[in-house]
């Protein structure tokens, strides 16, 4: 084998494991009952958690604050498709 045919193995592996872990984290997130901890889940919440922080800090009162965090939820939620569509998307350019 050359070392070509062995990288085009190497990354087809790889957007294998996106797109498995990708989808794994879709189904973890909204089909499990329970509350499971998800790496992707995570660091989109976590991501917008520190957008959200800039307008929090700022915020002078409580009801304030609560007003800009009553979103934090539903945006994050709203986000999560499209992340897995882009992950999704860069595993199957890998594999193909």
């Amino acid at each position: 084998m050359t070392a070509s045919t062995l990288l085009h193995i190497l990354i087809f592996l790889i957007g294998l494991a996106i797109v498995v872990r990708t989808i794994f984290s879709a189904i973890q997130t909204f089909v499990l009952p329970r509350s499971a901890n998800d790496a992707i889940t995570r660091a989109v919440f976590l991501s917008i958690r520190k957008i959200f922080d800039l307008r929090t800090n700022r915020a002078r009162t409580y009801e304030d604050r609560d007003r800009a965090m009553a979103l934090y939820a539903p945006i994050g939620l709203l986000s999560l498709p499209p992340v897995w569509l882009i992950l999704v998307l860069i595993g199957f350019m890998g594999m193909f």
